[in-house]
């Protein structure tokens, strides 16, 4: 398992590590979170593990990964969530949901409605026949 962290493109590693640029890049993030961004796991144990998750619908696999992050004003947990598609792992999501008052989120990326239909298979309807039938129409 560990090999394969190092060496796959959806590790938790290197999820971990993209979400964390896409997030230092955001200027939202800065502005609620504050400066000194830093990402980490379980706070409340000693090795601080990210919490990640490997699961499979309808024959697809998805890879979550949840992690802490912490500013100079802010915190919150962050979840990220990638599906293997034929050409690769794409990214569902990318949210941080704040901790504390005024609660809030912050979307730092969203492809669910791209990444969920982009395996459905294409269906022509152009063929069929919508008419009502004088039955129908009564």
């Amino acid at each position: 398992m560990l090999l394969s962290e190092f060496f796959s493109t959806a590790s938790p590693s290197s999820v971990f590590n993209m979400a964390m640029k896409k997030i230092k890049n955001d200027e939202r993030c800065h502005a609620i979170l504050g400066e000194n961004l830093k990402g980490f796991g379980d706070p409340h144990s000693r090795v601080r593990k990210r919490l990640e998750h490997q699961y499979m619908v309808a024959g697809v696999d998805y890879l979550r990964v949840v992690f802490h992050i912490e500013g100079s004003k802010r915190s919150g947990l962050v979840s990220c969530d990638l599906k293997k598609s034929k050409s690769g792992w794409k990214t569902r999501y990318i949210i941080i949901n704040l901790q504390g008052f005024p609660p809030g989120k912050i979307t730092i990326e969203d492809n669910r409605h791209d990444t969920d239909n982009e395996d459905l298979p294409d269906i022509d309807y152009s063929d069929i026949d919508v008419s009502l039938s004088d039955d129908e129409a009564k």
